[in-house]
């Protein structure tokens, strides 16, 4: 009886042993991944046929990457995770194909980066021989008016257009080094996966009640990861609405590939700060300055407190079958309704989310005062049916590409307006009227008179609406005065001193619109006028 026993409770060790030593190495695959503004989060997808009672697995070739504070696990019905551990295993990858790859796509970036650096060099150049002739033009004798002005308006027209290649160049360059960064990361991810070095694993203890199969879910977050909005803005005649082409730019430099799985697109940000800020005393002190006598009451007096608080990205939605959107606490979700591929280190991934058309009411601006040109510009309203944000816009007339802008969803209220880029067919000018613009001396003051004359004339086959900004200058001293004279159904902003016509030409209408202003002020002083 008692060597009965002693063989019983050996066995039974024996298969206690052997459950709490032998592990079960299982691999898993990526089913869906949902995509921030930063930062992704992975789900994966494995199963195991377990006994009944505890079991020891092992998931096996997880990423480095990976944030292990976000992990979770969850299994199906009839088994519980009993504890979760974490460990780096040894890397059987040999990815010098995939680096060697990635190798070039990066000095591919960096030679654009700087070919980009060299255009902002010479534009910066530019701009300094230009103001340095213009100094020229300004002190030479012997010019006439008419000269100065044409020099004048030929140093405003490319110093414009400087400045704005300046801003564009700086976006350009901006996700160049965004995309070569993503490349890096992509790179060093695969470094730390060379034999000898390490990726993570998780071991699971799973209870089953009665065995059988388990079916194993796991999410983890990956920092680098993101998608950005970016627009098609199609307009094939002002007649007509406005078709509008609302894509994603998805960058995966995660490491792992993301091959045939269920994409679904965030505008939250788990890598945002959660704790809400508070507001405190403001106190406002006088400043001195080592070195510095004590400043004017009017210098001491104009401090500014600046605070910035980031609220929530707008968010957006999008319709069926492009995909499903549904809303949580803070962020909006679209889970788009196809399976997509997106490799690791691939840069940029564009996804066609949606495409509708959209009542437009077209018009036109000009500021002749800064250039002779006239824009048109798209106003859009109900925007919170558009499900549109912030982002970049390409725009196409018919098939041609134009040109880019801007969606800026900041500075819009209930209409947003959008810039569609100068239409040479609406003639704009302005002239100085030299027998109206005059200088006169009474006393110890003086006053000088400015009239000007903007013509329009629509050069188009149709009718138009158009809205012609210019201004005059606004005092802040007490012995400058200013008084205007403003041609008829002109407005006048008096605290910025913006005029503005709203005028409807007719197909080859021509009008003229007359500003002047008169500005008196002490003699024996100078003012930009």
């Amino acid at each position: 009886m008692k060597r009965l026993l002693f063989i019983v409770l050996s066995f039974y060790c024996i298969n206690i042993t052997a459950a709490a030593t032998d592990t079960l190495q299982i691999s898993s695959g990526i089913d869906a991944v949902t995509v921030y503004r930063s930062g992704a989060t992975i789900n994966r997808k494995a199963s195991a046929q377990l006994p009944k009672g505890i079991s020891e697995l092992k998931l096996t070739k997880l990423p480095v990457g990976l944030d292990s504070k976000s992990f979770q696990a969850m299994v199906s019905k009839g088994f519980s995770i009993l504890s979760v551990t974490p460990a780096m295993d040894k890397a059987t990858l040999t990815p010098s194909v995939e680096i060697d790859d990635l190798v070039k796509k990066i000095k591919d970036f960096e030679l654009k980066i700087k070919l980009e650096r060299a255009t902002q060099e010479s534009l910066k150049e530019e701009e300094a021989l230009l103001m340095a002739n213009r100094q020229i033009a300004s002190s030479t004798s012997g010019i006439s008016g008419s000269q100065l002005e044409q020099v004048s308006t030929y140093f405003r027209t490319r110093m414009s257009a400087i400045k704005t290649e300046k801003v564009y160049s700086e976006e350009r360059l901006a996700e160049l080094q965004l995309k070569k960064d993503s490349l890096k990361s992509a790179q060093q991810l695969i470094i730390t996966r060379q034999p000898g070095e390490s990726t993570k694993s998780m071991t699971l203890k799973i209870m089953a009640i009665n065995g059988g199969k388990a079916e194993i879910n796991i999410q983890y977050f990956m920092h680098n990861a993101s998608w950005v909005s970016s627009f098609d803005l199609r307009v094939a005649d002002i007649t007509q609405a406005m078709q509008i082409d609302y894509k994603s730019d998805i960058n995966n430099s995660t490491g792992e590939n993301w091959d045939q799985v269920q994409l679904t697109l965030s505008t939250g940000n788990p890598v945002r700060s959660n704790i809400a800020p508070n507001i405190q005393t403001w106190w406002l002190e006088y400043q001195y300055y080592v070195g510095q006598q004590k400043a004017s009451m009017e210098d001491l007096a104009n401090v500014r407190y600046r605070t910035q608080i980031r609220g929530n990205e707008t968010a957006e939605s999008m319709v069926p079958p492009i995909a499903d959107v549904s809303e949580n606490i803070t962020a909006t979700e679209f889970k788009l309704s196809e399976k997509y591929s997106i490799p690791s280190g691939t840069g940029s991934n564009l996804i066609l989310l949606e495409s509708k058309d959209v009542p437009a009411i077209y018009s036109y601006t000009a500021i002749p005062k800064k250039n002779k040109l006239a824009y048109l510009t798209a106003a859009l309203t109900d925007l919170e049916t558009l499900n549109l944000s912030s982002g970049k816009a390409n725009i196409y007339f018919g098939q041609s590409f134009v040109g880019e802008t801007l969606i800026d969803l900041s500075a819009a209220t209930d209409t947003l307006s959008i810039s569609l880029g100068a239409d040479i067919a609406i003639a704009v000018s302005r002239e100085k009227v030299k027998d109206k613009s005059t200088k006169n001396f009474f006393g110890t003051k003086v006053e000088e008179t400015h009239t000007w004359l903007i013509r329009l004339k629509n050069n188009k086959a149709r009718d138009i609406q158009i809205k012609i900004q210019d201004q005059i200058p606004v005092s802040k001293a007490e012995d400058i005065e200013v008084k205007s004279e403003l041609s008829d159904n002109a407005l006048l902003d008096t605290e910025t001193g913006i005029v503005t016509w709203n005028q409807n030409l007719k197909s080859g209408e021509t009008k003229e619109l007359r500003i002047s202003y008169k500005v008196r002020y002490s003699k024996g002083k100078t003012l930009n006028l």
